[in-house]
């Protein structure tokens, strides 16, 4: 009776109608398959095995990534097959496939990162040289000598063939663009060692930029001094070890190491900064041994 009593209980309370199997999600399909890969897979599984596994990797809120194709490939079901001939996925395919999505997923964030890195440098070098460039000029130059300059500085073998002097005097003549001067300054740098080559003996040494660096001066202090000597009243060396200031100490401080004869003497650190001003330090230091052996300027020093 109690039996009796309890089957009516129960079927009252789901009134009579049938108990929908519940349905299992993704995590414990893996869970159950990982855990347990010599169990037979119960009824429900199997009953909801056929449903869409994409669902069992939301990798990523865009799921039309290009990078995630062939992993959807895998995960889709074959439904133009018959059921017999569909493989069977074990533990280690999952494992497998969970690894290639946790890459995936760390590439991605990677890229993320690196781009924003990208656009974040970009902006600081756009305000650097926005810094740098800002002093008034004598002059505006006009559109036709921007147009000239634009020609011979995208001009193929600029730096390795020589150009008509006459033609780069007028072209001096109508003035240089101060966002290309430094561009300019070295492409003229380049057609004079063209012509004009100095002896073995009288050219600069020649170690990298990078070397020079890691090594130490002994004129460390007077180029500490004169760092806040050098243009003050310009935005981009006023700043105390700012990162004009740090440039020109690296520039003066190879420099100093590349010419032992001269090493460090007040007024380079003019010379260098008005370089720095509208060229990179690599540049203004090939710049700077330029003017001072090819030119013959350190014999001032």
């Amino acid at each position: 009776r109690k039996r009796t009593l309890s089957s009516c209980s129960n079927d009252s309370l789901s009134g009579g109608l049938p108990q929908t199997p519940r349905r299992v999600s993704w995590r414990q399909k893996i869970f159950l398959r990982v855990a347990t890969p010599m169990n037979k897979p119960s009824t429900s599984m199997q009953h909801t095995d056929h449903s869409d596994t994409t669902e069992l990797l939301p990798l990523s809120p865009h799921p039309s990534e290009p990078g995630l194709d062939h992993l959807r490939r895998l995960l889709s079901p074959m439904h133009d097959q018959p059921s017999d001939k569909r493989p069977n996925r074990t533990a280690a395919d999952y494992r497998a496939l969970w690894k290639t999505a946790i890459h995936q997923q760390i590439l991605l964030l990677r890229m993320e990162k690196e781009n924003q890195r990208l656009e974040e440098a970009s902006r600081d070098e756009l305000h650097i040289r926005k810094v740098k460039l800002n002093y008034q000029e004598v002059c505006q130059c006009s559109q036709e000598a921007q147009a000239l300059w634009e020609k011979k500085l995208t001009a193929p073998g600029r730096t390795t063939n020589p150009q008509d002097k006459e033609e780069i005097y007028r072209a001096l003549c109508q003035g240089v663009p101060k966002s290309r001067r430094g561009e300019v300054w070295l492409f003229l740098s380049h057609q004079h060692r063209l012509q004009h080559r100095l002896p073995q003996r009288q050219q600069a040494p020649d170690t990298p930029y990078q070397d020079l660096l890691k090594q130490l001066t002994a004129q460390q202090h007077a180029i500490l001094v004169d760092l806040g000597r050098t243009f003050p009243t310009h935005q981009y060396f006023s700043a105390q070890l700012g990162a004009g200031q740090l440039s020109l100490y690296n520039l003066l401080k190879a420099y100093s190491l590349l010419d032992t004869e001269v090493g460090y003497c007040q007024g380079v650190s003019f010379v260098a900064g008005i370089l720095l001003l509208h060229m990179s330090e690599e540049q203004a230091f090939d710049t700077l041994k330029f003017l001072m052996y090819d030119l013959g300027i350190r014999r001032q020093y």
